[in-house]
């Protein structure tokens, strides 16, 4: 098995796996429901940042400073990383 496939498997469960005619997620259902019971802001906003967010593949160009330079493989997108393992 793939490391990927373990690191990536939760992100695409909770944020990707869609289910229903609403399409719905963990991470939409999530936020519903936490909205409904209080559930702080600030981590309702993190949610809903990573259920918009997409799991891409990157081609590393480089480091730059102590960060990675990387090119997003579909859109040619670039961007900058930090790599908390080094």
């Amino acid at each position: 098995m793939s490391p990927l496939t373990t690191s990536f498997f939760p992100c695409w469960a909770f944020f990707e796996a869609c289910v229903g005619l609403g399409q719905e997620t963990l991470g939409t259902t999530t936020m519903a429901v936490g909205r409904a019971f209080g559930m702080h802001e600030e981590l309702i906003r993190v949610i809903g940042l990573m259920q918009d967010s997409r799991m891409a593949v990157y081609v590393h160009e480089g480091t730059d400073g102590s960060g990675i330079r990387l090119r997003e493989m579909v859109t040619a997108r670039a961007c900058r990383a930090i790599c908390p393992s080094g």
